[in-house]
This record gives structure tokens, sequence and C-alpha cells, in this order.
């Protein structure tokens, strides 16, 4: 077991040593103004399973020295889920939103989908979930050290410390849900026909530009219904699309 344990923690310094080796790499490929070498680095840990706020940071940038704007948009939105309201990061994101065709605002809108997904960023419903249960075990512990006479009195504390914690877990099940609705993507394609239903056949509503970013509100087989605003709303195929998240 001793030897398992050790060649497991071998293994782990190793990839780490690797891993620290590309970032340094990458980095000077960047500072060298290679910025195709750089981009190929910091892909390259991504597809193996790195993140951070420094990585999709510095891949944006590198993205935006090579006029690709609208892989820098994306890069820069995944940038923020790791450090919302980053002032260096929504500065970069709006010099590379300048280029962009289309000019939209998302931040019009005031729902509970969208409050539900701001919320999971800080509070993860998981967390709820565990902090839930810890407080009803600690209030039944509460309830024993006091040692309620009364019989009724135990029951009705008992039932308090029931209600309360379920309604706690309730809670973090509907931010999960409710967050779980609330997607953005970059458009990834040069033009695209957004369409009245999820068919080819479908009406042209409207069209949208390469970097274009987008709420998506459902996805059916092979198509996501966008929201720009309330008179703004249709299909495109999910293809030209790339999603916000990790």
């Amino acid at each position: 077991m001793k030897k398992l344990i050790g060649f497991v923690a071998i293994l782990f310094m190793l990839f780490s040593a690797q891993a620290q080796i590309e970032w340094e790499t990458a980095n000077k490929a960047y500072a060298d103004s290679e910025y195709e070498l750089a981009i190929r680095s910091y892909e390259n840990m991504l597809e193996n399973g790195q993140s951070s706020f420094e990585l999709y940071y510095n891949l944006a940038n590198a993205y935006y020295r090579l006029n690709r704007y609208a892989d820098a948009v994306l890069n820069y939105e995944k940038a923020l889920l790791f450090e919302p309201g980053n002032s260096d990061v929504e500065f970069n994101l709006n010099l590379a939103n300048s280029f962009i065709k289309d000019k939209v605002d998302l931040n019009d809108k005031f729902d509970t989908v969208r409050i539900m997904n701001d919320l999971s960023k800080f509070v993860s419903p998981y967390s709820i979930q565990l902090f839930s249960i810890g407080l009803m075990v600690l209030l039944i512990a509460l309830m024993l050290w006091m040692k309620f006479k009364s019989r009724k009195l135990r029951l009705l504390w008992l039932m308090l410390c029931m209600v309360f914690s379920f309604s706690l877990f309730s809670l973090s099940k509907w931010i999960d849900k409710e967050s779980s609705k609330y997607l953005e993507g970059i458009v990834f394609a040069p033009r695209v026909n957004v369409k009245s239903s999820p068919l080819k056949s479908g009406v042209k509503l409207f069209v949208l530009h390469e970097g274009t970013k987008v709420r998506v509100l459902n996805e059916e087989k092979g198509w996501l219904r966008i929201y720009l605003d309330e008179d703004k709303m249709g299909w495109i195929q999910a293809n030209s699309l790339e999603k916000i998240t990790f």
C-alpha cells in the first residue's frame, strides 16, 4: 500500500512539474509575441483538464493580439466566471466587443433565472444542502442539550428544525434548477440566420454575426433557442455557438 501511495505521489509531482513547465512555456511565447504558440499551449492545458482564471485570461489576451475577437470574447467571459466583476477583464472584454459587429446588451432583464445564475456563482447549491443538514443536526443536538421537559415542546421544536432545514434544502435545489436554465454563449459563425422555429425551413427573423453574445434558453434536436431582448428571440443551429461554460 505504501508503495502504491508513493507511486501516485510521484506521478502527481511529475504531472504538476509538467504543467508548470507548459505554463511557463506558454507565458514566454506570449511575452515573445509568439501568440499562435501561446494559444496552442494554453488550449492544450485546457484539454488536459487544467482550468483557472489566469489560464482563460491569458488565452483571451493571446486571441485578442491576433484579432480573433470572438475567441477573445469567449475566453474573457469564461475568466469572469472565476472572478466576476474583475475590472481588468471587463476592460479588455469591452475592447474586444468594440470590434464585434452586433451591439447587444444582455443586462437589461431582471428575472429570477438571472438572479439564480448569479447567486450560484457565489453560493454553491450543494454547500446550502450541506449547511441545511448540518443545521438540522445542530438544532436537534441543541434540543437534547436543553432537555425540554414538555413533550409537546420537543415535538414542536423538532418540527421547526425539520421545516427550516427542508426549506433550505429545497432552496438549494431550486437555485440549482433555475441556474441551469440560464446559459450564455458566443456566436462562432461569420453570419447566422435566426429562425422562428428549430427547422432549416423556419422563417428568418434576423441575422447575427460572429462574436455576438446571446442568452441560451433551451436546446432541441441540434438547435438552440436564444434571447437578446423581448423583441429578438429565435432559434439557431447549436454548432454555430459556443456556450460560456467550463
